[in-house]
């Protein structure tokens, strides 16, 4: 049991990831390693550069592919979403990069799926450039969970797009904003690219 409280310990800058002790967030590796731990709770401590954080294959999240998205949703039949909550709290994001256009099926953004009443509010990103089939730049896919507070700038080139949610069936979003230049083959939308 010590151990694995040492490793989480390693991941973050502090918490437990309860809603009452949230897992800090203060680093680029610190937003990856979310991907371990979909179901809990977080907050950011400082403005966050994505440009030189090289991901762990060594590629780097400022060329090749990018950034890999918090959660994701391919398809219909394999998704792996988040489940908790991620709070912002009003530092910025920025350089966050994605180069996926042939991922025909896969939702891209910061997170790529959220579902179940997540929650992500005061997220600020800055400098956003993302190019895939379907994207938001803050959520790929929302499944009946909650945008509070969010604002985006960049630009998304995409078949299907949202300057803040790419598709979206059920959930809400309040007090958010995108300001992101977006080249789209088909949906497209200034917050939301589809929703239903």
């Amino acid at each position: 049991i010590l151990l694995i409280e040492i490793s989480l310990l390693y991941c973050f800058a502090g918490g437990s990831g309860t809603s009452d002790d949230p897992y800090l967030v203060e680093t680029a590796e610190h937003l990856a390693a979310i991907n371990d731990h979909l179901t809990n709770f977080f907050v950011q401590t400082a403005n966050i550069d994505l440009t030189n954080y090289l991901s762990p294959d060594g590629a780097g999240y400022n060329g090749g592919e990018g950034w890999i998205p918090l959660g994701y949703f391919i398809d219909w039949g394999d998704n792996q979403p988040f489940t908790g909550q991620y709070n912002g709290g009003g530092f910025s994001i920025s350089n966050l990069y994605i180069n996926r256009p042939e991922e025909m099926y896969a939702a891209q953004g910061l997170f790529g799926s959220i579902r179940e009443g997540a929650v992500i509010k005061n997220v600020v990103l800055e400098n956003v450039n993302i190019s895939a089939a379907y994207a938001g730049s803050v959520v790929g896919y929302v499944n009946w969970s909650e945008i509070e507070n969010c604002h985006s700038y960049g630009s998304i080139e995409a078949i299907s797009a949202g300057g803040l949610i790419g598709y979206m069936w059920g959930g809400s979003v309040s007090r958010s904003s995108a300001d992101v230049e977006m080249h789209a083959e088909q949906y497209s939308g200034g917050l939301i690219g589809y929703i239903i």
